[in-house]
């Protein structure tokens, strides 16, 4: 009997390696004054993609976004949904994105005024969806090793060390759970030391067990040993709970990923690879942020003609004021 939640886990890393049945495209156009435009489009072959709410990258839905949802007619069941809004502060993109039930994305835009020129940087990152990484992932897979892993090299090695980094930070995650509920409860028969302990048989034997809350609780009873582990009960089927309904929604995080961000002016830097005028655009799929963070940065520059006018009058004043009194004496 295997374990209904490390199931789910692996789920996880068979997605990663999936090729992506859903497109998802955003278009950012920033202007000069700080004021920005955003569309979010997804595609697909499924119904899902009309019930947005449904998928687990975070898709607008209110009414203060322009939506569109439509069929194509060229291409049986893909389906479009499509949602634009205008912001008056770029920063205020980031409250779009607080659902704590959706993939995370944080955004940092800033202007620095330096007279002749204004320089405007823009960061967004998507935030690494698999929950549990209070073990590193470094700690599995070197530097280069995860590049593979990103170049799509599927070998049983580096997909042996995915799973173990996977199933080791489930098994430390549960176990801060009865932790830290047992320390709640002051449980003293269910000290750390004795967690600890018996870490390595819950590791071994719960692929074989817990394909349930009921069996789990029993097989929990019977590797610490003590009929306390009930009294943490309800803090135990809460968090298999949670990473049941966060697992079945991670499962469908699979498919491509396009983000394109317009600036203003100039561009100085970026790390996108595609630059096509003033705009740069990522394009990557879902293992790119499954484990790490993928953080897109551009920086540009606009030229300030008001100040290069401004200050040639200055300059020019500053001439006439000193060359002025030579020709009165004259």
């Amino acid at each position: 009997m295997k374990s209904k939640i490390l199931s789910a886990v692996l789920i996880v890393l068979m997605a990663a390696f999936a090729n992506g049945c859903r497109d998802y495209k955003t278009k950012t156009k920033i202007n000069s004054d700080g004021t920005c435009e955003r569309t979010v489009v997804v595609s697909g072959d499924s119904s899902e993609v009309a019930n947005p709410a449904s998928l687990p990258f975070p898709i607008p839905v209110d009414a203060s976004w322009n939506i569109e949802k439509r069929k194509d007619t060229s291409e049986k069941n893909k389906f479009y949904y499509s949602a634009t809004k205008k912001f008056n502060d770029v920063n205020l993109l980031s409250d779009e994105y607080r659902n704590k039930e959706k993939f995370g994305i944080d955004i940092a835009f800033s202007k620095s005024f330096r007279w002749f020129y204004s320089y405007f940087t823009y960061e967004e990152t998507y935030k690494a969806f698999f929950p549990f990484r209070l073990i590193p992932l470094k700690s599995f897979l070197t530097p280069d090793e995860y590049e593979k892993y990103l170049a799509d090299d599927t070998t049983k090695t580096l997909r042996k060390r995915l799973d173990d980094f996977a199933s080791e930070n489930y098994i430390e995650y549960f176990f801060n759970v009865i932790s830290s509920a047992a320390e709640k409860h002051s449980l003293k028969d269910l000290s750390k030391e004795k967690l600890l302990s018996k870490k390595d048989y819950f590791k071994n034997n719960i692929d074989k067990e817990g394909n349930d809350k009921s069996s789990l609780i029993n097989f929990l009873e019977k590797t610490f040993g003590v009929k306390s582990i009930r009294e943490i009960k309800p803090e135990i089927e809460l968090a298999y709970d949670e990473i049941t309904v966060q697992m079945e929604l991670i499962s469908k995080g699979d498919g491509s990923y396009e983000n394109e961000v317009a600036m203003p002016g100039i561009i100085l830097n970026t790390n996108s690879k595609s630059i096509v005028g003033n705009a740069v655009s990522w394009k990557v799929d879902s293992k790119r942020f499954c484990f790490e963070d993928f953080s897109m940065q551009v920086e540009s520059r606009v030229v300030n003609v008001w100040a290069f006018v401004v200050s040639a009058i200055i300059v020019l004043a500053a001439v006439v004021l000193l060359v002025l009194p030579r020709f009165k004496k004259r």
